[in-house]
């Protein structure tokens, strides 16, 4: 089995409980636009701003995408943990906030892995494609061993080893949501 996984755990990032919402942060370019207005950007951007003016500033960004606005401690810590190879790190140009006095990083991938289990999963459809996950169910034999990845609709996934290592540290902005995992491979054809 998958080392990632361990007594079938695996967690879902979210925001951290009691955080000020619905305020979130996003990456832009020069014109203030987010880089990911369009989706995943198909070329590197050079140069990246985020504006955390009205919003807390915490050592993880709350974010509404695929990206992950990461402080430089946590962006540190986060390296030394399995990733994906393909991940991008930016440094970010910070506007719009006083005081701030630390480094951050966008990080973001440009694939996502289904990780779904579609018999277990409560799914929203439309046209036999997966609009959304309503509940969620993790197949094990399709994770990665990473212990961080961008799984199905936009959601980062992460190991029991980062979210001790989140704690242990007291890193702030961290939430996590933790997800049933079946292996499929033991399925029963028994009723």
């Amino acid at each position: 089995m998958n080392n990632m996984i361990n007594n079938n755990i695996l967690y879902m990032l979210s925001h951290q409980p009691g955080s000020r919402l619905p305020k979130y942060v996003t990456a832009i370019d020069e014109r203030g636009v987010s880089i990911f207005a369009e989706g995943i950007p198909k070329i590197r951007p050079h140069r990246v701003f985020v504006n955390f003016e009205g919003v807390e500033v915490m050592d993880r960004m709350l974010t509404s995408g695929v990206e992950l606005i990461l402080s430089e401690k946590t962006a540190s810590i986060l390296r030394a943990f399995k990733r994906p190879e393909d991940i991008v790190e930016i440094p970010c140009e910070i506007i719009g906030a006083r005081n701030v006095g630390v480094q951050y990083f966008l990080w973001y991938v440009h694939r996502e892995i289904d990780i779904l289990n579609y018999r277990c999963s409560s799914l929203k459809l439309i046209r036999n494609h997966v609009l959304s996950v309503l509940a969620w169910a993790v197949d094990v034999g399709k994770v990665p061993n990473l212990d961080l990845f961008l799984g199905n609709k936009n959601e980062w996934f992460v190991s029991n080893d980062i979210v001790e290592c989140v704690f242990r540290e007291k890193l702030t902005g961290f939430g996590f949501i933790r997800v049933p995992c079946y292996d499929e491979s033991e399925k029963s054809d028994n009723p």
